[in-house]
């Protein structure tokens, strides 16, 4: 049974709450506290998964209490709870916060998105790991992007389109923006997976605010030369990957949510191996190690040595962060796609053809990457068997076109 904490220093909120979940004590068991202090105590006395505190508190307020959870309990998931109107108070929470909801929130929402929470676990068994991802406030990113970044909003007359094609290139900023524009702060009735519209969304001010006054790009100017390298080339690769997989499923289905989820999974699909760049360096040299050593890829090393892949330590943390389910989805599997029974060609199918294109554009040996990478009757059942083949030239306009600086 899964131990859910709840903590809003105001009584009728806390005993709303307890109401409105009564159906869950089959599923949950949970606890009701009125301040930070008591948070923490009954922290101390037992493990909870997941924390859910209201931001305004006297005395310890929601941030403080979440960035001591953070530093204590990391494998705890934190969830704020907020009101509409305190959006600029709550960039303080977008370091120590998973996700973010809205007061007064609805009974199902709230219900959908700590099950969510619980249901990662099934991805990562092992705590330690959980403890380790739970505690990660941002991602790597580059100091160029960062100065560009910086250097674009400090002139007045920039665009969305200008800031968005800054922020494309750098996998840790998106992640941050979509996490902080898809909270229920902003009340919006669909999930945004385009750059462009959650900038706009968010506003060029807010924007500035994030990128120059919060805490969460602190570690951007403190970046390891060799570290800062591997995650350079990531970085591109991922880039190519989003750029590849949006343009296949523009080919394959004209729905636009799913071409934008292909290219927000592609940028995000090895974002798993940046994290352990940072965060697991010991088994993120060795898979290097014994990939230079014995050849193949290094997804089966990193499975031998850590029990999970890049694949899923990412998705663990993109769902950790309310990213949307056909990412998440995508990202946990595009090694291995014929794990989900899909029917329909989505962001899963068209980032795993794209990540074996862009390989194959990068160097790698196509014949290699069709028997071991491509997984041909998962393709096949979408009448694709030649799948490498068959999307070939598309992948090669887009390396063109990125190549000449168009994109």
């Amino acid at each position: 049974m899964k131990r859910i904490l709840f903590c809003d220093d105001e009584v009728k909120i806390t005993d709303g709450l307890r109401r409105m979940l009564r159906r869950q004590r089959k599923e949950w068991d949970m606890v009701f506290v009125n301040s930070g202090r008591e948070a923490l105590e009954a922290m101390a006395k037992q493990h909870f998964d997941v924390l859910v505190t209201d931001m305004r508190m006297p005395g310890m307020d929601g941030a403080e209490l979440m960035l001591k959870v953070q530093a204590m309990y990391p494998g705890t998931v934190r969830i704020v709870l907020s009101g509409y109107s305190e959006v600029e108070a709550a960039l303080r929470a977008v370091p120590v916060a998973h996700q973010f909801l809205t007061k007064p929130c609805d009974p199902e929402v709230l219900k959908s998105i700590v099950q969510r929470a619980c249901a990662l676990h099934a991805l990562l068994e092992d705590s330690k790991l959980q403890g380790i991802l739970g505690g990660i406030d941002s991602l790597p990113s580059l100091p160029k992007h960062y100065h560009m970044l910086t250097k674009a909003l400090a002139d007045p007359e920039v665009d969305v389109e200008e800031l968005a094609s800054i922020v494309e290139q750098d996998a840790g900023i998106s992640l941050k923006i979509l996490q902080l524009v898809n909270s229920s702060f902003f009340a919006l009735s669909q999930t945004i997976s385009d750059i462009s519209q959650a900038i706009s969304y968010l506003g060029t001010n807010m924007l500035r605010n994030l990128v120059l006054g919060v805490e969460v790009f602190r570690g951007f100017k403190e970046c390891d030369p060799k570290v800062a390298e591997a995650i350079s080339k990531e970085q591109q690769h991922a880039l190519l990957v989003s750029r590849i997989a949006q343009k296949i499923m523009q080919r394959m289905d004209k729905d636009r949510t799913l071409s934008e989820h292909a290219f927000i999974a592609g940028m995000m699909h090895d974002i798993g191996r940046m994290i352990m760049a940072i965060h697991l360096p010991e088994q993120f040299n060795e898979t290097n190690r014994l990939v230079e050593k014995e050849g193949g890829w290094v997804f089966p090393y990193e499975e031998k040595i850590m029990g999970v892949t890049h694949a899923e330590v990412g998705a663990y943390l993109l769902g950790l962060w309310g990213m949307p389910y056909p990412v998440v989805e995508a990202v946990a599997n595009h090694h291995h796609p014929s794990r989900v029974s899909a029917r329909r060609f989505d962001a899963l199918a068209a980032v795993h053809l794209a990540d074996s294109l862009a390989y194959g554009i990068e160097g790698s040996d196509v014949e290699v990457i069709k028997a071991t990478l491509l997984d041909g009757p998962f393709l096949a059942g979408f009448g694709i068997e030649e799948g490498y083949e068959t999307f070939l030239e598309d992948a090669l306009s887009v390396h063109e076109t990125m190549s000449a600086g168009t994109v």
